[in-house]
């Protein structure tokens, strides 16, 4: 996260006697946050509200006619992650006191689909077939939606596909997989069913939408035209993980689970009908067995059964970093997520109010907190900066507890010290901010004296040192990153 002062970059005040874990379990996200207080202020059941897990955000789709990936992406992410999730406005009073909110930047995972039963995404494009037989084809053109039709009186659900970025056709099959129905995506229309007998287990369309392979359940490997026929090509010998072509459609790759790799390379400019492929390459990729692969043209990612996941450049054949467009997308309970490569500002929510407290010495110069991330950090009672402490607390230093304020305010002597500052006040409301480096933590309180004054929007405090004569920078929150 880049905190940008007006008067330059802010410098959070950390202390270096970090001690103990922050216990981030014990935050759930907020969605959106004033419902959730108001359902529980009126039924008047706010005790037993805060103790549940707040209700799943429901995804954005089906997409809205016209949408692309980006504006799907923005959609979930306005609606499932708001930077304040209005916070900054006026609370019932019955949750003043009530919550800790956290505010921080990491990946965050979106939820983009229900019903899902198959996908094919890259960062550029994104396919979802669904339960119902619906496929959405979205990238930075707008969404194309098809269909797989009914079997009998019944939606058949999407159970594979198959789709090069940019492709002008789609591979599709039902829960049986014995028929491939081909589609023409400018035209939504099926113009081809291709069927080779047996089960299809993968299945693969060139960049250029003219030629298809499948890859049957007994690693059998079928090739030919995208309208058909499919002829036998070679038998991967070993359980398939998937088949892909690679980008230019020049080659076309089939990844078994222990790794073997079958590799035919083909005449691009050859009609269709009249392609042949030279003598196939074979090759192993080292450390299976492997789970399952996902493929990006030539580049695999490849998980293997304990978990670990390794990139290969097929063609290569040599081990690659990640790339961000490998990962990202998955099924879960027929839900489709997506879990960002970069960091938003994520709003959680912690059921009652600050946790902390202060101890100070006279003797050492030195005030410990115990903070509401769970550490404990030391700052010097003369500058207010972070300072080291002692490896053991001893009696004769005369340590003391401090009383403090709603803010964190306390004194010592004649220095007064703060550890929070006022974000806004609404009548007799208060929030307060915290920044620490687990995130900016807020919670409102009840102020005797009703007032209403507020910093500028989208702005939260940053503390240098504690000493409660600090002009305190006020970082605006970054916008948020483009997606994926």
């Amino acid at each position: 996260m880049k905190l940008h002062s007006r008067t330059g970059t802010a410098s959070p005040a950390v202390g270096d006697g970090e001690r103990t874990a922050f216990r981030a379990s014990a935050f759930r996200r907020p969605f959106p946050v004033l419902l959730l207080l108001a359902a529980c202020a009126l039924a008047g059941l706010l005790t037993a509200c805060t103790a549940a897990p707040p209700p799943e955000p429901m995804p954005p789709f089906p997409a809205a006619p016209g949408l692309t990936l980006q504006q799907l992406l923005d959609q979930a992410r306005r609606d499932q992650y708001p930077p304040l999730a209005g916070l900054t406005e006026k609370p019932p009073a019955s949750a003043l006191g009530s919550f800790l909110y956290r505010l921080a930047w990491e990946p965050v995972e979106l939820l983009l689909a229900d019903n899902a039963t198959a996908f094919v995404a890259d960062d550029r494009s994104l396919t979802v077939g669904r339960a119902d037989g619906s496929i959405t084809v979205l990238g930075p053109d707008p969404a194309v939606e098809l269909s797989l039709g009914t079997r009998g009186e019944h939606p058949e659900p999407v159970d594979l596909l198959a789709w090069t970025p940019g492709s002008p056709r789609l591979l599709a099959a039902g829960p049986d997989r014995e028929r491939v129905e081909v589609f023409n995506i400018a035209r939504t229309r099926r113009v081809a069913t291709l069927e080779v007998g047996r089960r299809v287990a993968f299945a693969a369309v060139s960049p250029d939408g003219k030629h298809a392979a499948l890859l049957d359940e007994d690693g059998r490997l079928w090739r030919g035209p995208a309208k058909g026929p499919m002829l036998p090509a070679e038998e991967l010998r070993e359980k398939p993980l998937g088949v892909a072509y690679g980008p230019d459609g020049g080659e076309l790759f089939a990844v078994g689970e222990g790794g073997a790799v079958l590799l035919l390379r083909t005449d691009r400019n050859a009609p269709s009908r009249d392609r042949t492929a030279a003598a196939p390459e074979r090759s192993t990729i080292p450390g299976g067995p492997f789970a399952s692969a996902h493929f990006q043209g030539s580049r695999a990612e490849l998980t293997r059964t304990n978990g670990e996941i390794l990139a290969y450049d097929l063609a290569a054949r040599q081990p690659v970093e990640f790339h961000r467009h490998q990962s990202g997308y998955r099924i879960e309970h027929g839900v489709l997520r997506y879990r960002t490569w970069k960091s938003l500002p994520a709003l959680s929510i912690r059921p009652g109010g600050p946790e902390w407290s202060v101890r100070f010495s006279k003797k050492l110069g030195l005030a410990m907190v115990h903070d509401l991330d769970g550490r404990a950090r030391g700052y010097s009672l003369t500058s207010g900066e972070p300072a080291r402490l002692p490896a053991t607390l001893r009696r004769d230093d005369g340590w003391r507890d401090a009383a403090l304020g709603p803010d964190g305010a306390f004194c010592v002597g004649d220095g007064c010290y703060r550890l929070a500052d006022t974000v806004v006040q609404l009548d007799h409301a208060r929030l307060h901010c915290r920044y620490l480096p687990s995130g900016f933590f807020l919670w409102w309180t009840r102020d005797p004296r009703p007032r209403s004054f507020g910093h500028a929007p989208d702005h939260l405090p940053v503390r240098r040192t504690i000493r409660a004569d600090e002009v305190v920078a006020w970082v605006p929150l970054d916008a948020p990153p483009d997606l994926p």
